[in-house]
């Protein structure tokens, strides 16, 4: 009987053994990112010249929304074909910093910024605006951030609910950003055309994506990759709904494969859930609706 057993066990790890053999490995979801950017991008862009790093600035990334946002583009400038440096996350107070690195920690697979990425900024300060802004190529920002802490103002953080907080500070952006700089703007439908005006006001080229309130994926991490079927279409009339992780990952390719010295609007939005989509085509589906929106 003992002999049986072994016999028995021995045929059932052999089995259990040729179904992980035969078992996918996971999509490499640097390499997708790297081919995709690589093969999809507009002249003048950062991957159309990768060896010129640029800088990328977060504005509010202690937020729910804002740490996502940061966190996608970081590993995103850790490619060589990104076209990018380190990006810049700006928070208000300690507590941003906090909030920031345990989302890296937890969703960005053990991922931290250190001080020599995050700054804090006092966005109603014209003059510190202007100086932590300072070098920036690119400004990821949305329309409104919500002011937090003890003392109101002392933190500010872009959040999964875009009609909530603030629009003062992103006029205090766009007044302060450098000449050559490109701002990427996130804004409900309701806030698209005042977000719209501030930014033709101040003169600097700009995307402004728009899009429904954000959700975001309980216990999400980047090893999941994108999750939904990605859309853009022209104007800001059309927005949908999208996850705030694959909102990330839209933002990191916006912010390599699009012309710097180009404005456009766009809304976005998610067209079908992607479970069964290949992480390849989810990627294409982003770069597709970038670089050619219906």
């Amino acid at each position: 009987m003992m002999r049986l057993a072994l016999v028995a066990a021995a045929c059932s790890l052999q089995t259990t053994s040729a179904l992980a053999a035969r078992r996918p490995p996971p999509p490499d979801l640097t390499k997708i990112y790297k081919d995709t950017i690589a093969a999809g991008n507009e002249p003048g862009s950062a991957a159309s010249r990768p060896i010129n790093k640029q800088l990328v600035a977060v504005c509010g990334a202690g937020g729910d929304a804002g740490r996502f946002i940061f966190g996608y583009v970081q590993r995103a400038a850790q490619t060589f074909e990104s076209g990018l440096k380190a990006p810049r996350a700006l928070v208000g107070a300690a507590r941003g910093s906090r909030a920031l690195n345990a989302c890296l920690s937890s969703s960005f697979v053990l991922a931290f910024a250190d001080e020599s990425l995050v700054q804090r900024c006092d966005f109603r300060d014209d003059d510190i605006i202007k100086k932590r802004l300072n070098g920036c190529s690119v400004v990821v920002t949305p329309y409104r951030m919500r002011p937090q802490g003890a003392v109101t103002g002392t933190e500010w953080t872009w959040d999964l609910d875009q009609a909530g907080g603030e629009s003062e500070p992103f006029s205090r952006i766009c007044a302060n950003v450098q000449d050559a700089a490109h701002v990427i703007a996130v804004a409900a439908p309701a806030d698209a055309a005042a977000a719209q005006s501030d930014l033709e006001a101040s003169g600097v080229p700009h995307t402004l994506l728009v899009t429904k309130d954000l959700a975001t994926t309980k216990r999400w991490n980047l090893n999941e990759g994108i999750q939904q079927v990605v859309g853009a279409k022209r104007g800001a009339d059309a927005a949908g709904e999208v996850q705030v992780e694959d909102l990330g990952a839209l933002i990191a390719q916006a912010v390599s494969i699009l012309d710097p010295t180009k404005s456009r609007v766009l809304s976005v939005g998610a067209l079908a859930d992607g479970a069964s989509t290949p992480q390849e085509s989810l990627a294409k589906a982003i770069n597709t609706a970038l670089l050619s929106p219906s």
